[in-house]
């Protein structure tokens, strides 16, 4: 991963992860609490995964916080825990 960005706007929130290669992954919900979970099949959590975390605003209107790890060989996994549904 080269680079990773997050824009809060009023409508959404986006979420911007920059590859040299195509990146594969799955992404899913979960509630209670409401997260939105991505898995990035790649076996490194890069420098700029890892400052992921860093870049959500506190007044971001739908992401409370953001983790970052590695789920299984293989998978990176980035949880997003909700403000809302």
């Amino acid at each position: 991963m080269l680079s990773t960005r997050i824009w809060p706007a009023p409508e959404y929130t986006r979420l911007t992860l920059e590859s040299k290669e195509e990146i594969q992954y799955t992404i899913f919900s979960v509630k209670d609490p409401e997260r939105l979970v991505l898995d990035l099949e790649t076996n490194d959590i890069s420098v700029a995964l890892a400052e992921l975390a860093g870049k959500v605003a506190a007044d971001d209107p739908y992401i409370q916080k953001l983790r970052v790890a590695r789920n299984r060989p293989g998978v990176v996994r980035l949880v997003l825990d909700l403000k809302t549904e």
